[in-house]
């Protein structure tokens, strides 16, 4: 992925953030990933994050419920 490509990818998660209440995190390291990190949106409502990513042709994503919080991330978005 180039620069360019990853940094329109980044401006459509702060979009998608935008629209669903959400705020990007840019080091998230999920499950399996081995200590690698990427971006993500945490949020508080999973299912509007999701269409709201969706929406922007974001599809590749994982959730993890934060216990308040939900985060959709992005492996293949790495921070």
């Amino acid at each position: 992925m180039t620069i360019e490509q990853k940094n329109k990818l980044i401006a459509k998660l702060h979009q998608a953030a935008g629209e669903c209440g959400g705020e990007v995190e840019e080091s998230y390291s999920g499950r399996g990933m081995f200590g690698r990190t990427c971006y993500g949106i945490r949020c508080r409502g999973h299912l509007a994050c999701m269409v709201a990513c969706t929406s922007l042709g974001l599809n590749n994503y994982k959730r993890d419920n934060m216990g308040k919080d939900w985060i959709i991330y992005f492996p293949d978005i790495q921070g």
